[in-house]
């Protein structure tokens, strides 16, 4: 409040001691017209934790920012010291928000659990064009100055964001990226702001001096902008700015009567005919050349003829289930389930999707087979991380197993179908010595009687597109150190450029049968611009190839227990079906994988031992049917949660001809 005190107390002076004077014409003014330039400091009013396509950490509740502003206003005065008014421009209102973040965290060097701090940053940068109808009133005409009101009617320009999180204190704590880069950022989410409202009033009042220049004025106003209505449609998210502008308001006068010249006096006796006095011409004091550098014109691109070729594909394929962790976890000292699991979707396929993030849709999974096993039955087994963690002990093991029971049974399982047995510790304990462990101990494992737990090996029906989309890419007022990025909707690859050119770039999607139309998109960005070219691929132009068993997207992951490299029942089932359902002479890739916990040497060790192990059982089986090659896995889930460590501790299984 000091700092607004102070603002409106300097705002007064500078009215005081500065505008001085003014044209005295506004009685002969026909019109006036008032260019602007100005700055805005932006002070953005939050109360959100997210809008589309932003990452949600928490509440925003503060923002801001600095942008600039430039208009061209015409008014004319309609009565005494009133002017009315309708201007045009745009006006940058970006600004960065910022939340506070604060969570435990373990030193990796000396194994001290520690606080982070951290800041999530939400660059947002907007631009509007805005109609601004207004109406001026003169204070006073010996120290010139107006007050301003006016409604500001805005359209969206520009619409992005940046959102990141980025670590403050204590020094030395970093994130860990893929491929073991340690960094004090990491981005969330970026992009267009989808929800942007795409109309919108602002009201906006202020002050303006006015300085003579001849007939025309040099102007200085500041003003104060507010929007009542949210920038989104989906996030309570106002606005207040404070504008300084200096602008040059040029009058267009009335023209002045012409000076009749007097008629000469007649007398009787004339000795000499006057002359008649000429009039001198005013001479006017040329105006002030006043010169305004043009804005520097921002890179462009534009993708036109955008030409596809490709092909769809048909046939079958042979498919390994998603696998899945039939574990769930729990916090420290906790029975409550997390909210991941009660948010989770329901899964469309087994064949389809991301390991670490279906395992939260278990109790879904354990249902359906359930339903489709009438013999089957369940076994809860509950676990603690001992005493010294957790001190409840026995009575928390119990609280956690009724938990997953009273959900599998809100699931449609029947109660009679569920047993327990409650452990302190869980039958196959993670190592306690790292802190990883500790989190993997504090569980409950769901195991199933007469009944697998997946579906291993299919052969499904398939429809791909593949192909390619060729473009032709402008580009227009570039700068050496500026690249353009383009991707697609439909393809993995991103194309970095910096001159205009036709490019290409591949396309591959997933088609049903049945399809006829395939949305191909081509985004663009560009100095902090998006842009997106659309065109419509019809299926039924392009040749179809039938292909009798294609192979390279089978992938399956067998899992092992902690600190083992004996193949359970499970994975020998999932094997036998392999190599019935396989032609013969195909290459098997079998790559071992372990989890981070221990030391490297004794993973490396473990990762060999599960690939020769199972090299073994297949060729017990399977004889010389098959070519068999052994490696280890460097494609790993990432360490971050139980099930991604779970998932680690396998082996890795592909088919090629």
């Amino acid at each position: 409040m000091n700092s607004m005190k102070k603002y409106i107390f300097y705002t007064i002076l500078f009215l005081l001691a500065f505008g001085n004077c003014f044209s005295q014409n506004t009685e002969k003014e026909i019109f006036a017209l008032h260019p602007r330039i100005g700055a805005i400091y932006n002070l953005h009013l939050p109360n959100f934790n997210s809008f589309e396509g932003a990452a949600d950490c928490g509440l925003f509740k503060k923002g801001n920012g600095f942008g600039y502003s430039f208009s061209l206003t015409g008014e004319k005065l309609f009565w005494e010291n009133y002017f009315l008014g309708i201007g045009i421009g745009y006006t940058s209102r970006s600004g960065k928000l910022v939340q506070n973040l604060s969570y435990p965290s373990r030193n990796l060097e000396t194994g001290e659990v520690v606080q982070v701090n951290s800041e999530n940053q939400l660059q947002a940068n907007l631009g509007f064009l805005e109609f601004q109808p207004e109406i001026r009133g003169i204070i006073s005409r010996e120290i010139y100055s107006r007050w301003v009101c006016a409604g500001r009617f805005y359209l969206p320009i520009r619409h992005s964001f940046e959102q990141k999180e980025k670590i403050i204190s204590p020094a030395g704590a970093t994130f860990i990226a893929p491929n073991d880069v340690h960094t004090i950022e990491r981005a969330l989410a970026g992009g267009d702001i989808s929800s942007i409202n795409k109309f919108g009033f602002g009201l906006t009042a202020g002050v303006e001096a006015l300085f003579p220049n001849n007939k025309d004025n040099i102007t200085v106003q500041l003003l104060f902008d507010y929007n009542p209505m949210n920038f989104t449609s989906d996030a309570n998210w106002k606005y207040l700015g404070f504008r300084a502008e200096i602008g040059y308001r040029i009058s267009f006068l009335q023209k002045p009567k012409p000076i009749e010249e007097p008629k000469p006096i007649e007398k009787q006796i004339l000795v000499e005919k006057p002359k008649p006095i000429e009039m001198p011409i005013p001479i006017e004091p040329p105006s002030p050349l006043i010169s305004f550098e043009e804005p520097k014109p921002e890179p462009i691109i534009k993708i036109s003829d955008i030409q596809v070729q490709g092909k769809v594909e048909t046939g079958n394929e042979l498919l390994a289930s998603i696998p899945i962790v039939n574990s769930v976890f729990f916090e420290r000292n906790s029975s409550k389930l997390s909210q991941n699991y009660d948010n989770a979707p329901v899964p469309t396929s087994n064949f389809e999707g991301y390991a670490v993030e279906m395992h939260y849709s278990i109790f879904y999974r354990i249902a359906q087979i359930i339903k489709n096993n009438p013999d089957a039955s369940i076994l809860l087994e509950s676990s603690t991380s001992g005493p010294r963690m957790e001190p409840k002990g026995i009575t928390l093991s119990l609280a956690r197993a009724n938990a997953v029971k009273n959900k599998l049974i809100a699931m449609g399982v029947p109660k009679s179908k569920i047993r327990t047995r409650i452990l302190t510790n869980p039958s196959v304990p993670s190592n306690q010595e790292f802190e990883a462990g500790i989190e993997e101990n504090q569980r409950v494992d769901i195991i199933l009687h007469n009944a697998q737990l997946q579906e291993y090996v299919n052969i499904q029906r398939y429809a791909n597109f593949i192909g390619t989309a060729e473009f032709k890419a402008s580009l227009y007022y570039m700068e050496p150190s500026i690249k353009a990025t383009i991707s697609s909707n439909l393809s993995k690859d991103t194309l970095m450029i910096d001159k205009s050119d036709t490019y290409q770039l591949p396309i591959f999607s997933k088609i049903t049968e049945e399809q006829q139309t395939l949305n191909l998109e081509l985004r663009s960005f560009l100095n902090n611009t998006y842009d997106t070219a659309f065109a419509s691929i019809k299926l039924s132009e392009y040749p179809k190839e039938n292909v009798e068993l294609r192979l390279d997207n089978f992938l399956a992951i067998l899992r092992f227990e902690y600190n083992s490299s004996v193949i359970t029942d499970e994975n020998k089932e999932l094997l036998k079906q392999l190599i019935q359902k396989l032609p013969a002479n195909s290459t098997i890739e079998i790559l071992g994988s372990a989890d981070e916990l221990g030391t490297q040497e004794r993973n490396e060790i473990l990762s060999r031992e599960r690939a020769a192990n199972t090299r073994a059982f297949i060729q017990s089986i399977a004889k010389d049917k098959f070519n068999i090659e052994t490696g280890t896995n460097q494609d790993k889930f990432p360490e971050d949660t139980p099930q991604g460590r779970f998932l680690n501790r396998s082996i890795r299984v592909r088919v090629k001809k």
